[in-house]
């Protein structure tokens, strides 16, 4: 195109916009319009005037106004309606999600923006061992600042697998019980499907149940899998397990913690999680066995003719297939405590 040309096609524009009122508004909207989005997106990408590390937490529940509002009265932000009309434009305006953020200084809305988005905040872990009851674990909860206690419904003992979790700041219980369940739902499946052949069980959960008690008698991980057999050779022959933990759980009401030592009278008590009183398995597992557990009861427990156990004073067992030596091992246990309780006095 020629300059002539292009003082032709001025003119005609000229012309058109002293004449036609109708252009002369299109263009002064399509001004402000062209004004607004550059300004917004000025402002949107230039850095805030926040001048130090700042912790900001947005609640559940919480709308866009509520937290800019929030970011521009903690001086996150130079202007809230800037901020709120940078997240319209982008449609983001209910993707924000709740979370405990660090903010930086000099942090741009659109940073801002992207953190809570995307969920970019603080995360807090939290720890469960294995061979904890439901009452241990909502213990360990309820010492977690960073979580939001609801109504959540009480799940089954055994059913939370112990493990350390990831989560942010407000987590609720029962979506962290959802995917403690979630998990351990996924690893028993995953067992069972592995399980050695000719076990006594009649479903997953009576695996579970079994792995709860091998994973509160074993104080030594490498015995799991001989603690595991011992009691898949009880089950095999008829006997009753006479598993000490059993007995505990049921004495104190689920909370599987007892301050003194398991007495004579203690196994004789009638209750329904007792394996010196009653038959085969509890009817629920008594703890939140590991993936350990698990296995040592489903995959690998091991090859033995072995039919009991008793503390040998270490932190370890000692395993016979004669009852008459299983007897001669618990005098040599008991000996040993009394020595020691004799030692303590003086």
């Amino acid at each position: 195109m020629t300059l002539r040309d292009w003082k032709k096609t001025w003119k005609f524009l000229k012309y058109h916009f002293e004449h036609d009122i109708s252009l002369r508004i299109a263009t002064f909207l399509v001004g402000i319009f062209l004004y607004i989005i550059f300004g917004v997106a000025g402002y949107f990408f230039s850095s805030g005037p926040l001048t130090e590390e700042l912790n900001f937490e947005v609640r559940r529940g919480r709308t866009l106004s509520d937290i800019s509002s929030k970011l521009y009265k903690q001086g996150i932000i130079r202007s809230e309606s800037l901020f709120e009309y940078g997240v319209y434009f982008q449609g983001l305006e209910g993707d924000l999600k709740a979370g405990d953020y660090i903010l930086y200084p000099g942090i741009t809305p659109a940073e801002i923006t992207n953190m809570i988005v995307n969920a970019k905040g603080r995360y807090y872990k939290i720890m469960f061992p294995e061979g904890l009851t439901n009452h241990q674990i909502f213990l360990i909860m309820e010492q977690a600042p960073f979580l939001t206690k609801d109504d959540y419904i009480d799940p089954m003992e055994g059913t939370l697998f112990p493990d350390t979790y990831t989560v942010s700041k407000g987590t609720r219980y029962s979506t962290l019980v959802h995917v403690m369940q979630k998990e351990m739902k996924k690893i028993l499946k995953d067992l069972w499907n592995k399980r050695k052949p000719g076990l006594p069980f009649a479903s997953p959960f009576e695996a579970l149940t079994l792995a709860s008690i091998v994973e509160r008698e074993a104080l030594l991980k490498r015995e799991l899998p001989m603690i595991a057999g011992v009691y898949l050779n009880r089950l095999k022959k008829g006997m009753r397990l006479q598993a000490d933990p059993t007995a505990i759980y049921g004495l104190t009401n689920g909370t599987g913690v007892m301050e003194r030592r398991l007495r004579g009278k203690d196994m004789r008590s009638d209750n329904i999680f007792n394996t010196y009183r009653i038959n085969g398995l509890p009817p629920t597992p008594i703890a939140a066995p590991s993936q350990a557990a698990l296995e040592a009861v489903l995959v690998h427990p091991a090859e033995t003719d072995a039919l009991f156990f008793v503390a040998d004073g270490k932190g370890g067992h000692v395993f016979t297939k004669e009852f008459k030596d299983h007897k001669k091992h618990i005098k040599a246990l008991v000996k040993k405590l009394r020595s020691r309780k004799a030692i303590k006095k003086n």
